[in-house]
């Protein structure tokens, strides 16, 4: 890993980990670090070799949302947006919500892909930030973490996909009193309310999270790949659907190499080895 870089990844016995690293900004996020995190996460998604993904924030915070001092300036990395950032049809509401839900992709993967994933709250999480942890499967957050929408502050709506990942986490009617009002939430109302899995002291948390990981990390990823998408398909789906997805599913897992295994480990009173086949 290189310091110069705003976002840092690496990938250590299956665990890949994602460090957005503008601590001087408390990680707020350009146009060009939310388009680079989608590669990211996409990359993890499709890597055989990772088992299990944690995003977390360089320094004393986690992430500060949108980079408003750069809103709106093209990504320098983007020639389409270089070519035409100040043509009038490009910043047309229509293009604009294009690039917006293009943008979103990150957390939506990190919400859909077939691996657990993990949010590492090291600290102030706000905006974006809030949506971004909320997107994951676990997280995690340091005694010191909060979480704070911002929105109203500044006059917009959720963005990054916040709406769907918090309110899905927390239900709408607190969803309703953390946006509308827009108080910072303490760690230990997060964890109370379900926002967040748990809290854990400050100088516990890369241990605490890595544990977890590790855990995950060691089981069956074909399981963990079918049962993520039950879950993701109960939160909108009919009944039937989900009963079919889940019986299918089912199926499937049953006759996976690693489903032997675990039985085999189970009849040998040792731990399961899974190798995602």
């Amino acid at each position: 890993m290189s310091n110069e870089q705003e976002l840092l990844t690496e990938n250590i016995d299956g665990i890949f980990t994602i460090t957005m690293n503008r601590p001087e900004t408390m990680n707020s996020i350009t146009a060009q670090q939310g388009r680079v995190m989608g590669q990211a996460i996409a990359h993890a998604a499709e890597d055989p070799t990772v088992r299990v993904v944690v995003i977390t924030g360089a320094g004393r915070g986690f992430c500060s949302g949108g980079n408003f001092k750069g809103f709106g300036a093209p990504d320098p990395d983007d020639p389409m947006a270089v070519k035409h950032h100040q043509h009038p049809l490009w910043n047309e509401i229509e293009m604009k919500t294009h690039r917006f839900r293009r943008d979103f992709r990150g957390p939506y993967l990190l919400h859909t892909m077939g691996k657990p994933t993990i949010a590492m709250v090291n600290g102030a999480a706000v905006g974006a930030g809030v949506g971004l942890a909320a997107s994951c499967d676990f997280v995690v957050a340091s005694e010191a973490a909060s979480f704070t929408p911002g929105y109203m502050r500044v006059g917009i709506s959720p963005d990054f996909g916040s709406s769907y990942y918090v309110t899905t986490r927390i239900g709408p009617v607190k969803a309703r009193e953390f946006y509308l009002i827009g108080d910072k939430m303490e760690a230990r109302e997060a964890e109370r309310i379900g926002l967040v899995n748990r809290v854990v002291p400050h100088e516990r948390l890369l241990e605490e999270t890595t544990a977890l990981a590790r855990k995950l990390a060691g089981g069956p990823p074909v399981a963990m790949h079918y049962t993520k998408e039950c879950i993701n398909a109960a939160e909108s789906e009919h009944i039937d659907r989900v009963l079919d997805l889940e019986a299918r599913n089912f199926s499937r897992c049953f006759q996976t190499a690693d489903s032997q295994e675990a039985v085999k480990a189970f009849i040998e009173k040792r731990a399961p080895k899974f190798q995602g086949r």
